[in-house]
């Protein structure tokens, strides 16, 4: 279905359900809608919808469930929205709705509420809510996250499912008024969860998903096993567990694990035995993923570093980074003259507040992996001159919007320089 929402809808004043999700409905929320008096459930989420939300839930006293997620919203939250006393189900995420949610609205209340809380991994939140708990880097989908998952699951639900993290007690749901779907989805390979869906029957479906030692991997069973780490068994009540199974879904795969010489084992050993500062670091942000990949560059470049000498302090005062004026996220690694060895790590697109990346005069071998480039998107200066490197030239170098300084003399590159993306860019047609 496509088009706009009617005003006309106002004029139903005794209508308590209108489902209207996964379409292609376009235009704004007529203000119409808070004629609707008895309204309690309004499903309009994975439409087009465009525009800011109008300020008319003052009188929508009986709506407990409100779905606008995946739509193209922007503006602030209207407050009457969040003045709803019996609001169970409120929704907003993948939007450009911007606001704060006041601490009054989580007071007493016992309710699902999903809404962009920042980029992810930039400081940039679009909604600011200290009561509100953070869901969005415990699970997302498959499709609208350009990074590795190393605990993906599939299955097909109807109606909804409902997904709860049982070692932070977060509820997680991903669909509301959604019909006959599947779910691809990216929760952490060493977690444990519960599930509840919908099955085309109708029939509620209940299982544990949970880490298995035997398989390394998400399986159905109760138990959620400890996973060794260098010997270490992190289990459900260690601390570090959480973040842990942050790190195994995006940035660490089992493989990794069963090779102690790895510089991703020997990092992740560091952050679970020795880092004094590991919970100063936060699992949302990415400041942990950050602090992991810091590490694993300097087991890969620099073998014979000493990192009880680095556990003391922050990322952001390790040798060879530069962090933004919060002291959160690093924007500049330069190291030239280092004698920096090994390949140049692919975890480094991990970092995508970096503007520059000055490796100039070392000893790096292998070749630059395609991937490191794909989130880089403020990339401005990549010089990696005087090294030992091979391969060719990755093409997605010169689709970054903001690069402006490229060096990359005195290596082993081959192959041609394409028509198609070096010459515009250096001659200003793109």
């Amino acid at each position: 279905m496509s088009g706009s929402i009617p005003s006309e809808t106002g004029n139903l004043p005794r209508l308590k359900y209108f489902h209207a999700n996964t379409n292609q409905l376009n235009g704004s929320l007529p203000e119409e809608i808070g004629n609707l008096r008895s309204l309690q459930k309004l499903w309009l989420n994975d439409n087009f919808l465009t525009g800011s939300l109008p300020d008319v839930f003052e009188h929508l006293n009986d709506l407990f469930s409100t779905s606008l997620s995946n739509n193209r919203l922007s503006g602030p939250i209207p407050t009457s929205l969040l003045q709803v006393e019996k609001t169970k189900e409120l929704y907003i995420q993948m939007n450009k709705i911007t606001g704060i949610i006041p601490d009054e609205f989580c007071e007493g209340k016992k309710f699902d509420f999903a809404s962009d809380l920042s980029e992810w991994f930039l400081d940039s939140p679009k909604v600011t809510c200290e009561c509100c708990d953070r869901v969005d880097c415990l699970m997302w989908d498959l499709a609208t996250r350009p990074v590795p998952c190393f605990g993906g699951v599939s299955f097909e639900y109807t109606h909804n499912f409902e997904i709860t993290d049982q070692l932070t007690g977060s509820h997680l749901m991903n669909s509301v008024g959604e019909v006959a779907n599947v779910a691809d989805i990216c929760l952490s390979a060493t977690g444990c969860f519960e599930v509840k869906y919908y099955d085309n029957n109708f029939d509620e479906v209940m299982f544990n998903l949970s880490y298995s030692s035997n398989t390394q991997s998400l399986m159905q069973q109760d138990q959620c096993d400890a996973v060794e780490v260098c010997g270490i068994p992190i289990d459900e009540t260690n601390s570090k567990r959480v973040g842990l199974n942050h790190l195994m879904q995006i940035a660490v795969s089992s493989t990794h694990l069963q090779d102690p010489d790895s510089p991703q084992a020997k990092a992740l050993c560091w952050l679970m035995s020795k880092d004094q500062l590991f919970h100063e670091f936060s699992i949302c942000d990415g400041t942990l993923l950050q602090r992991y990949v810091l590490a694993v560059l300097l087991f890969e470049s620099l073998p014979s570093t000493d990192f009880d000498d680095l556990a003391s302090k922050h990322t952001c005062d390790w040798k060879f980074v530069k962090c933004s004026s919060s002291d959160k996220f690093i924007y500049e690694l330069v190291a030239p003259n280092e004698n920096l060895v090994g390949t140049l790590i692919s975890e480094l697109g991990f970092l995508v507040s970096l503007e520059t990346i000055d490796f100039r005069s070392n000893n790096f071998t292998g070749t630059i992996d395609s991937s490191i480039l794909e989130n880089l998107m403020r990339l401005e200066t990549l010089d990696v001159d005087h090294n030992k490197l091979t391969g060719t030239i990755p093409e997605n170098l010169f689709t970054l919007p903001r690069l402006k300084h490229v060096s990359l003399s005195h290596n082993k590159f081959i192959g041609s320089i394409s028509n198609d993306t070096i010459f515009p860019i250096l001659f200003g047609e793109k």
